[in-house]
């Protein structure tokens, strides 16, 4: 994964398709608000459906925020560094979620893996176990992570940013 980080008074994507498809820019509350909302979204996704593919997406978007954080430290360095831990362990945990999804899925097509069926299904149920362990802190997690709404984020960002200017 790689960050990158545009100055410009405009969003310009120089025509790549990809970029279009997969970037959300954050130069404004409304863009900002759009990308909490898009991590919320695939949140209740994944908690609703336990889906090892929406888990990953929920995965991707923590990812997304600790990134942010980060570049907002300087605000106030204490809460900005606790909650940017709080996205970076989520996003941690839910890629675990997902290598063990792929595990499973690898284990249960057989193949040439030279492991006997009783150590195979050993495996699934230790994998299985892990992933709803994994399931329950992310869920956990993702209730303090995202526990304030966008008006309060707002409210704060432009305090802690009038405080700096």
């Amino acid at each position: 994964d790689y960050l990158v980080i545009g100055v410009g008074a405009d969003t310009n994507f120089f025509g790549n398709q990809r970029l279009m498809d997969h970037v959300i820019p954050m130069k404004s509350v409304s863009e900002a608000l759009f990308l909490r909302n898009s991590i919320l979204d695939d949140y209740e996704k994944a908690r609703t459906t336990r889906d090892p593919d929406e888990c990953h997406e929920w995965r991707k978007r923590a990812k997304f925020l600790s990134y942010h954080l980060n570049l907002l430290n300087f605000l106030d360095p204490v809460p900005m560094s606790e909650w940017a831990l709080g996205a970076e362990e989520l996003a941690s945990w839910l890629g675990e979620h997902h290598d063990l999804a792929v595990l499973e899925q690898t284990l249960g097509k057989g193949g040439n893996l030279r492991i006997k069926q009783e150590d195979t299904r050993f495996l699934v149920k230790l994998a299985e176990e892990r992933r709803r362990e994994l399931e329950s802190a992310a869920f956990e997690r993702g209730r303090i992570v995202y526990r304030e709404t966008p008006e309060e984020l707002h409210r704060k960002f432009a305090d802690l940013v009038s405080a700096v200017a």
